[in-house]
């Protein structure tokens, strides 16, 4: 889901906001937990919806269960 040429760790800069990275701080920590998105909800539950690697969760989620 990463696209090559992205850093790693991702910088939680506007030139990667609308990208899926690594980017560090979620949960409750603020080091060593990575999440997916600069606004996921890995970090708070403010975000507008969910990114795309949390998407992909659920969906296999769903797709296991209705097989």
């Amino acid at each position: 889901m990463i696209k090559p040429g992205t850093p790693v760790p991702t910088p939680a800069d506007s030139e990667y906001s609308k990208s899926t990275g690594v980017f560090e701080g979620g949960g409750y920590m603020a080091k060593g937990i990575y999440r997916p998105a600069v606004d996921c909800r890995m970090k708070s539950n403010e975000a507008a919806g969910f990114c795309e690697a949390c998407k992909a969760a659920i969906n296999a989620m769903i797709d296991y269960y209705t097989r």
